[in-house]
């Protein structure tokens, strides 16, 4: 499975607008095209992925440890919420600030497709504090049956 989106870049000090860079992420990594130059970075290679705010532009802040590739990268999106979105789909945690607070926005599937819901089902969240903690909230869901007349 893999997420891919156009967008522009921003290579240390050089900057591509839109439409001259491609994000490729798999659940192995990300690879970003800009202008002809091929960056990969290894899942593990990967040390954070952040919302960064232009002038007047969002984007993907790569923080990284690949030698080969400049320090500061940043993929600019149109969409930064589908891009977060797929990313933690495939398996890769985003954050971001929103109103001074560091927000974790991690989107997890169990990995399998859920049966039909007959009964009671319950739902839980789970989120990863700054200091390493984890919240987790449940709820329970009772389906009542649909009533019809013959």
């Amino acid at each position: 499975m893999t997420f891919s989106q156009f967008g522009g870049a921003r290579l240390g000090t050089f900057n591509a607008t839109w439409p001259l860079a491609k994000l490729v992420a798999s659940p192995e990594e990300l690879k970003l095209w800009v202008l002809g130059i091929k960056l990969a970075f290894p899942k593990a290679s990967i040390t954070r992925l952040s919302k960064h705010s232009g002038f007047i532009s969002t984007g993907l802040r790569i923080e990284h440890s690949n030698p080969r590739a400049p320090q500061f990268i940043v993929f600019w999106t149109f969409d930064f919420p589908t891009l977060a979105k797929e990313l933690a789909l495939l398996g890769y945690q985003t954050s971001w600030r929103h109103s001074n607070h560091e927000v974790q926005a991690l989107y997890r599937l169990g990995g399998s497709v859920s049966t039909p819901i007959s009964g009671e089902a319950t739902y839980t969240l789970a989120c990863l504090a700054l200091d390493g903690t984890t919240i987790t909230k449940s709820a329970s869901v009772n389906i009542i049956p649909t009533f019809q007349e013959n």
